[in-house]
């Protein structure tokens, strides 16, 4: 795909665009042989509301990816040391809109706290795209019923933020 979008820092305004990507790209690649109680708690995480606390909260970054009016995809650090967010729009994955954010949201945390590590709680689901992207398995142990299970990863940060 050649690059036809921009990735810019989000703001509270972007709230509502990123809670239905977020709930739409779950509901699709997450959710699916999940605890009900643990989908509705994830849902309810990604709500507008929850959203925009995230956005204007210190401790998070949040940048997007947008064609015109069209949110591609989000990502979101915490505290520059733990991937909150990456998710696209399903008719963008596999272009490379998750590289050009995880890249953005890397060097933003390299500008500011320059981490050792980065932590992520992938899904199954994405767990092949953040290997791509140089994440190696985390020994943290695996989150089960009645929460959503996660595959614990981490990034090595190198003194160039590439992976170590």
């Amino acid at each position: 795909m050649s690059r036809t979008y921009r990735i810019r820092e989000a703001d509270g305004s972007d709230a509502p665009a990123i809670s239905r990507l977020l709930r739409r790209v779950s509901l699709r690649y997450i959710a699916p042989g999940q605890p009900q109680p643990a989908v509705q708690a994830m849902l309810r995480h990604m709500g507008v509301r929850a959203v925009r606390q995230r956005l204007t909260a210190p401790n998070y970054r949040f940048h997007v990816a947008v064609a015109g009016p069209a949110l591609l995809g989000v990502v979101a650090v915490r505290d520059d040391a733990h991937l909150h967010h990456l998710f696209v729009s399903t008719p963008y994955q596999r272009r490379g809109v998750a590289r050009a954010l995880w890249r953005k949201a890397l060097e933003a945390c390299m500008e500011g706290t320059g981490p050792a590590r980065i932590t992520v709680n992938a899904s199954r689901y994405a767990e092949p795209a953040y290997r791509r992207l140089g994440f190696v398995d985390d020994p943290r142990p695996r989150r089960v019923p009645p929460g959503i299970e996660v595959v614990p990863m981490v990034y090595l940060c190198g003194k160039d933020g590439k992976s170590a």
